[in-house]
């Protein structure tokens, strides 16, 4: 067994400990790239961890993980001590952003706080002003300094991420905002761009190893024809269950946050089909996925890819989605979301469960 997740967490408890300013006293769980306070408030945060990570049909734990989680309990890495006085804030949960930023969730006096640097906050207000956020709401933010650097504080939306709604009124949320995205699409698409479509396929093509590749290979023609028809928009690159949350009691209002990596042009419907191929990478069900195709977001999604592509013909759509594998497995995208240069373990583990969990492909 393998001990680097020892040396991580460890050096994940260091780097949250600099803003204990801003955490409240006491015991804290570590889960992950979560932390939370029990009993302070974070009541929503810990069940959206739950809904966020819980696998479809779960296994048992294997001897390794058990090991893993006895090395955990026997170091004390699934929990840490937080004590202070002058606190800045009383956050009572962390996140820890693929990036390695940190958000403080301050749920009574209602805002969240993101570890941050001015050339970063002047980037994140070139994203505001994107054409795209006059279709979601985004909470109101500005930089303010700390002890440990600056901070993005930004108010904390009350509404529940789409991971913690029910089924059938997560349904009701994506049909609002597929609709509210095919008026983006129509109003702010740009030309098709084929020679980057078919450069992110090659390659993407050449992660995979030789068995994997020939099947890949075998969609070229459906790929270059879609490619030559396929609008690009300016994208919010992070769309997902945790991002997009609905107020139904506010006549369906829908937030979009973490808008940090918004502004790359990317084909049309990708962040749309993003928000459905999450359900696949993260092991959830696939409701929205199977939706789109066969269920209440059929006609929604239909609509969508008419406005996305040129002169649509029948499988549009499907092809569409493995655009989205292609693309989110390119460089372009992953080097804007994670800061780093994608590696073939990680695309032939994404095949896989493409693959696996798409039973039509």
């Amino acid at each position: 067994m393998r001990f680097g997740f020892v040396r991580k967490r460890l050096e994940l408890k260091r780097v949250v400990r600099k803003y204990g300013f801003l955490m409240q006293n006491g015991l804290w769980r570590v889960e992950g790239r979560y932390l939370y306070r029990p009993g302070g408030g974070a009541g929503d945060f810990a069940r959206f961890f739950e809904a966020y990570h819980r696998p479809v049909s779960p296994a048992p734990p294997s001897p390794r993980e058990r090991a893993r989680g006895w090395v955990r309990k026997l170091l004390g890495l699934d929990r840490m001590v937080i004590l202070g006085r002058g606190k800045a804030a009383r956050a009572s949960a962390v996140y820890v952003t693929r990036t390695q930023g940190l958000k403080f969730f301050d749920f009574r006096a209602g805002e969240v706080l993101t570890t941050t640097s001015r050339a970063e906050w002047r980037s994140y207000c070139a994203c505001k002003r994107l054409a795209l956020f006059r279709y979601f709401d985004t909470p109101d933010a500005a930089l303010i300094d700390s002890p440990a650097g600056p901070l993005r504080r930004e108010a904390l939306v009350s509404a529940p991420p789409l991971s913690l709604l029910e089924p059938q009124t997560r349904l009701e949320a994506v049909e609002r905002i597929v609709a509210a995205y095919l008026r983006y699409i129509t109003e702010h698409r740009e030309p098709p761009r084929p020679e980057l479509i078919m450069a992110c396929y090659d390659e993407v093509g050449t992660r995979l190893p030789r068995g994997e590749r020939a099947q890949y290979l075998r969609y070229r023609d459906a790929v270059a024809d879609l490619a030559r028809r396929y609008a690009f928009v300016k994208t919010h690159l992070d769309f997902n269950i945790a991002n997009l949350l609905y107020d139904a009691r506010d006549e369906g209002r829908t937030w979009l946050l973490d808008i940090d990596s918004a502004g790359l042009s990317m084909p049309s419907l990708f962040d749309l089909i993003n928000l459905a191929l999450n359900e696949v990478y993260a092991d959830g069900d696939l409701l929205i996925l199977d939706n789109l195709l066969n269920g209440r977001l059929q006609a929604p999604f239909a609509q969508a890819v008419s406005a996305a592509v040129i002169d649509p013909a029948p499988g549009d759509g499907r092809t569409a989605i493995f655009v989205n594998f292609v693309m989110r497995e390119s460089a372009r995208a992953t080097e804007r979301l994670f800061g780093i240069s994608p590696v073939p373990e990680r695309t032939l583990k994404h095949w896989k469960q493409f693959e696996e969990r798409i039973s039509w492909w």
